[in-house]
This record gives C-alpha cells, structure tokens and sequence, in this order.
C-alpha cells in the first residue's frame, strides 16, 4: 500500500468512526440532550450535572422537586399522590441558589405548564454572593446547558459517553427492558448512611462558649437581598399561574450548636428574618420553616451528620406541606422568629454530649 493510500484509507476510517460514535450518541442520547429516553432502552439516572438539564428540558411533567442534598430523598410518587401532579426531581448536590434558580428557568423556558415547584432553600446559604456557584466553568458541562449546536462535539464525541451508550445497546440485546431509574430512587443516599447522636456529634466533646457574638451587617442584608431577589424571587414574579413551595431546610440542633460555639446564632435567625421579609412579597410562594418543630430538629436519628435528614423527614415535610403545617406568612413570620430564638439561644448544648454519653454507657 503506498503512502497516499494508506493516508486516505487512515482518515476515512477515521471519519467513518467518528460519524458511528457520534450517531450511536446521538440515537441513544443518554444523557437527553436532544429527546426524551427512548422507549426501547433502559436509562440509568446517576449524573445530575448531566443528566438534569434534559430532564428539565425534555419530559413530561407538570411538578418540580428541586434543591441540594437536602431534596434528594424525596419521592415523586408521594409528591404526584398529594398534589395530583406528574413531577421529576433534579437535585443539584451542593448547589448555590444561582444553579438551582438557572435550572428552574429552564423548565419554564421549555414550555411546561408547571403546576407546582418544591424547592429547599438550604439555611447555610442565605448570606452567599447571588453568583456563587459550586463548580467553576471549566469544570462545568456547559455544552450540555446551552444553545450552541458547535460545542456539542464535547458530547457527541465523548468516550465516557459512547461507553455508556454501548453499555445500554448491549443490555438491550441481552433483553434488558426500556425504562428509566425512577425518581424515588434517583439520587437517593437513604440506604447508605447511619443515622443518630453517634454520626452527628463525630466525637465532640463540649461545646464552647462563643468569643464573640456576631451580628448581621449591612453589608449581610445586600448580600442577602441581592441573592433573593436573582435566585428566589424574579422567576416567581413571572410565572404567577404556579405555585412555588419553598422551605428552609431543617438542620439538627447539633448545626445549631456549631453555630452557638461561633456565635452566629442570632445573626443566621436574622438572616432567616429579612429573607422572610423579601420572600413573603410574593403571593404565589408558599414558604415554610421547621425549625422550631423538635421533633424533627432535635431527634438525631433523623440524620447523618448535622444537617442531612434521612428520607422519612422528606416525607414529612411533603405532608406538613400539603397540611400547610409550618406555614410562614406576614402575619406570623415575626412570633416564628422570636420562637426560633427562643429556643436556640437558649438551649444548654452541651446537654448534647451528656445525653450521648448516658446512651453509650
């Protein structure tokens, strides 16, 4: 074979590789950049990153459950059975209020007539820049998530991806039937953690008094506004036929102690105060905090560390939702607060550990 031919015959079986990995990905898509799941083929929902986005943009749904951790233990099937709904749930791990708020838009920009959307707002992130996202850029799937049919080459071309999209060919031969991991079980982690006072307290052996009590700051209040305003409350001003369930998520009386030991206790409940105030000028937002239910917040067998509650509580916040049980409007945000402060400025926390050691001696 001369030199020329061997080229030619080199790059057309280049090109013709190239051309197969990219229909195999573009046919079976499984990451729904382009469609809805195929019926014929089994599609495993492991990558939220990845996996979100075509979710928003391509099924059928009419409800929304979308947060952090704190939202992945939900279940649609409780969620469709309370509030008669078709829903999808896409959590964001980690997530700022920016991310979870970019993808929501996502949902209305594709044409869905959302009913409902339950999103958690998680209490650490009250006082974070309105831009602040997890993963920087480069690290990000943008291909997947925006409009520009030329970077999908990142996609279409990926080997992690065609690997993915031979594995569910195969299993398809094998005989394995079309479908999808269900939304109960997507992202779920309730199966692989222990819960109680031995996982949340990790060992701690007093809590100390705080050196110095902090105060929300001016500055804390534009932050605060800031993010509120770009990530909770401009898409609900827009979209005034859906209703909007958001909650603070319910961290255990032990986050509440790491709080204490730096002071921050009354600083994060007026945190919680002024966004209260910005979220309640909207009508189509029903907002609801837990925070003073102890038996959720002060039962450590609800969780795995000192924020992360286990699926059962997700469950519970679904019913006391539907019961408007925790209900923050402007005519009781005010006494829940002075409640709230009640309770954790109060609190003896050290009790923590003595209980603890009572339990394991």
């Amino acid at each position: 074979m001369n030199y020329k031919k061997w080229i030619y015959t080199f790059i057309t079986g280049l090109l013709l590789g190239s051309f197969f990995i990219a229909t195999i990905n573009i046919i079976v898509d499984p990451f729904f950049h382009y469609r809805k799941p195929l019926p014929q083929l089994f599609y495993k929902l492991d990558n939220e990153r990845y996996q979100n986005d075509g979710i928003l943009k391509h099924f059928d749904y009419d409800g929304i459950i979308i947060g952090t951790s704190m939202t992945q233990n939900f279940k649609t099937t409780e969620f469709n059975d309370l509030f008669n709904v078709k829903s999808i749930k896409v959590p964001f791990a980690g997530a700022y209020y920016k991310e979870i708020n970019d993808n929501l838009e996502k949902a209305f920009d594709s044409g869905h007539n959302v009913k409902y959307v339950i999103r958690g707002l998680d209490y650490n992130k009250l006082i974070s820049p309105k831009d602040e996202m997890r993963y920087a850029l480069k690290d990000y799937p943008v291909y997947l998530y925006n409009d520009n049919i030329f970077d999908d080459i990142s996609y279409i071309f990926n080997g992690e991806v065609v690997d993915r999209s031979i594995k569910m060919l195969k299993n398809r031969i094998k005989g394995q039937d079309g479908g999808i991991t269900s939304f109960d079980k997507y992202s779920n982690w309730g199966d692989t953690y222990k819960f109680g006072t031995k996982y949340v307290l990790k060992g701690k052996k007093v809590y100390n008094k705080p050196a110095n009590i902090m105060s929300l700051t001016q500055s804390d209040k534009e932050t605060i506004k800031a993010n509120i305003e770009q990530n909770v409350t401009s898409l609900v001003k827009k979209h005034p036929e859906t209703t909007f369930y958001y909650f603070f998520t319910p961290y255990s009386i032990v986050y509440w102690a790491q709080l204490y030991e730096k002071g921050e206790i009354s600083k994060q409940i007026e945190a919680e105060k002024y966004a209260m105030e910005l979220i309640l000028k909207c009508p189509n937002i029903k907002l609801f905090s837990f925070n003073t239910m102890t038996n959720i917040t002060m039962n450590l067998d609800n969780y795995k560390d000192s924020g992360h509650y286990g699926e059962w509580i997700n469950s519970l916040i679904l019913t006391y939702m539907k019961e408007n049980k925790g209900l923050i409007t402007k005519e009781n945000y005010k006494n829940y607060i002075n409640a709230e402060k009640l309770l954790y400025l109060n609190y003896n926390y050290n009790n923590l550990i003595e209980k603890s050691d009572l339990t394991e001696d």
